[in-house]
């Protein structure tokens, strides 16, 4: 499966729990692909939107206006979200951080849309 990872690294402890998600999902057989903007971060895409075309879904970390911002291209390309909370509030998010063991249901294609 491939997943396209953006990232809100302005967060507190978003670094931290990016590359957790990206060694577990890595670790599952992923295929993850992120924005060029992140390259002194990681290893990508140098548009948006060719980045999210090119996945299978998207893997928003970060707040809720994070994974609002990657849900607007997302919406265009017609792929589903997934938002891993590292903000306060997390109205929007599907995960948690303590609950990052689930993205293994993720991979197993167990989730619903």
């Amino acid at each position: 499966m491939k997943l396209a990872v953006i990232p809100n690294l302005s967060k507190k402890d978003a670094r931290k729990y990016t590359l957790q998600s990206i060694d577990i999902l890595h670790h599952l057989g992923a295929e993850l692909f992120m924005h060029d903007e992140m390259k002194q971060e990681f290893a990508f895409y140098p548009e948006i939107e060719e980045l999210i075309e090119h996945c299978d879904i998207v893997i928003a970390i970060g707040g809720d206006g994070t994974i609002i911002h990657a849900s607007k291209y997302a919406s265009a390309a017609n792929k589903p979200v997934l938002g891993i909370n590292v903000g306060r509030l997390g109205y929007v998010a599907g995960l948690e951080t303590n609950e990052l063991c689930s993205l293994e249901r993720l991979m197993d294609g167990d989730y619903t849309v």
